[in-house]
């Protein structure tokens, strides 16, 4: 096993996640630039590792902005540094 992510333990412990937003989530990490906690994967290479549909993709990431795991300005993505899980 080559590649492994480095996520939060509130990823785990977050009871309103999904099982696909999980992976969303897992996915959009992976393309995280380590010193700036921004991405900006294209959604159909989201949709490639996750293997959803890019339709699914993009309604799965809205979710996780309204849950506030990634705030999303115009293809980018950003990551909070501090997780707060209610």
């Amino acid at each position: 096993m080559d590649n492994f992510l480095v996520v939060p333990i509130e990823l785990a412990r977050d009871e309103r996640l999904s099982v696909t937003q999980l992976r969303v989530l897992l996915v959009l990490f992976s393309f995280r630039l380590r010193s700036t906690d921004i991405c900006s994967p294209a959604v159909n290479d989201v949709s490639d590792k996750t293997r959803l549909d890019a339709g699914l993709v993009r309604s799965v990431m809205d979710e996780l902005v309204g849950l506030g795991w990634i705030s999303s300005e115009t293809g980018v993505v950003t990551i909070p540094e501090q997780f707060t899980v209610s």
